[in-house]
């Protein structure tokens, strides 16, 4: 076969410019959509079932890691991707590991019709299931991977096309769940780091914020240490849930977040105290107390003597 690449068809904006990411494959071919998740509500995936008919296409990239089950009659297939080439029989049930951004091009024997359910995960899903693992999300890739056998996410993949076509009880919680068992699953056996290319988890880091995550949380504290600080907040930052947040910032720091975030402001009210002549209130304000009293009560607490020594 004489591999060609294919016009980008809908995905070249047309100014010579490089494509933008895709959303999902109804931008790149036209398809069939057989039924999509498109107006569901769901966050962190979207899932579509297509059928199509092409001999070939360009793929500029998917915005999100993408898991395409066959659902159709065997088929030819050929992908290629940084010069690579990548041949296979495609069976139902067989599955292809896409990440996002990946640029390739994708060719069907004779252009027949083929049946493909397409899921994309969020890389935010990815990276945040990373960090709370104690990997650094920002050295961990998803690797491609074409027409292999993968039972769970197979088996994930046909629950979700359950939910599109069905649906049921508490389904965007049910989705939300497999989000997550999808995202496990990618960085356990479809990412750099499951697969030994990189680096494995430190054991002494494990449960614990990747320095990123870190950074990032204790930058956010640094910036509003005037405001109403939060738990929530904080988590936001670190791009991780509360719940999780609080657990590896203490096995990171020694120190609870609110214990951290006290001492950060106590710290910050002793350069005020020592370093201008702004009155004991206004310090307070500063550091995120609305009460001089309570200021004054938490510094003793914490410091050892009251804001007027210091001076």
């Amino acid at each position: 076969m004489k591999l060609e690449k294919p016009a980008p068809a809908s995905a070249d904006p047309g100014n010579g410019t490089v494509p933008r990411r895709v959303q999902s494959l109804s931008r790149v071919i036209p398809v069939e959509t057989v039924v999509s998740s498109e107006d569901r509500g769901w966050r962190g995936l979207e899932a579509s079932r297509y059928r199509y008919a092409t001999e070939g296409f360009y793929l500029p990239g998917f915005a999100g890691h993408a898991v395409v089950i066959h659902l159709g009659p065997a088929a030819e297939l050929v992908q290629r991707e940084g010069g690579r080439l990548h041949k296979a029989l495609v069976r139902r049930g067989d599955v292809s590991v896409v990440p996002a951004g990946l640029e390739s091009e994708w060719w069907w024997e004779g252009g027949r019709e083929v049946d493909r359910l397409h899921t994309y995960l969020d890389p935010a899903v990815f990276r945040q299931v990373a960090a709370e693992a104690g990997a650094e999300p920002e050295r961990v890739e998803v690797l491609n991977s074409v027409a292999i056998r993968d039972l769970l996410l197979e088996q994930t993949g046909m629950a979700l096309l359950e939910e599109l076509v069905v649906g049921g009880l508490a389904n965007r919680l049910y989705v939300q769940s497999l989000t997550q068992v999808l995202a496990v699953h990618l960085l356990r056996r479809h990412s750099s780091l499951g697969r030994g290319h990189s680096r494995r988890l430190d054991p002494g880091r494990a449960g614990r914020l990747s320095e990123a995550s870190l950074r990032s949380a204790t930058d956010y504290v640094g910036d509003n240490l005037s405001g109403d600080l939060s738990l929530s907040g904080m988590a936001a930052a670190a791009n991780l849930s509360p719940y999780h947040f609080a657990r590896a910032f203490k096995r990171s720091t020694g120190l609870s977040p609110h214990q951290y975030v006290l001492r950060r402001r106590m710290e910050r009210a002793k350069e005020l105290l020592v370093d201008t002549e702004l009155q004991v209130g206004e310090v307070a304000k500063r550091v995120g107390f609305a009460s001089p009293s309570h200021f004054s009560q938490q510094f003793r607490r914490v410091i050892g003597t009251t804001p007027s020594d210091l001076r």
